[in-house]
């Protein structure tokens, strides 16, 4: 689960407050496989109480390398990702 505020190609923010990207709770658990540790979604981040998925968005390539470095315990990449791409301007 990522817990930063990052601006790349615009604000992340922006991204979350699209709604797609929001994830439900039985994905949440099913899909994501939330708080299981290296089996655990590297896309999932908690902003205002809910949760979301980044995959689509400017920072995968960021999170993808601190997955593949170590740099955090959850790891999978466990499906296509919510919401789309698109670049914020």
């Amino acid at each position: 689960m990522i817990g930063i505020g990052i601006e790349e190609d615009g604000k992340l923010i922006d991204y979350l407050k699209d709604g797609d990207r929001k994830i439900p709770n039985a994905h949440l658990k099913s899909v994501c496989n939330y708080a299981q540790k290296d089996k655990t979604c590297r896309y999932i981040m908690k902003y205002e109480d809910n949760f979301y998925c980044i995959k689509k968005t400017p920072v995968k390539k960021m999170v993808d390398e601190g997955a593949t470095k170590n740099m955090m315990v959850a790891k999978g990449d466990n499906c296509e990702g919510l919401g789309t791409y698109y670049k914020k301007n």
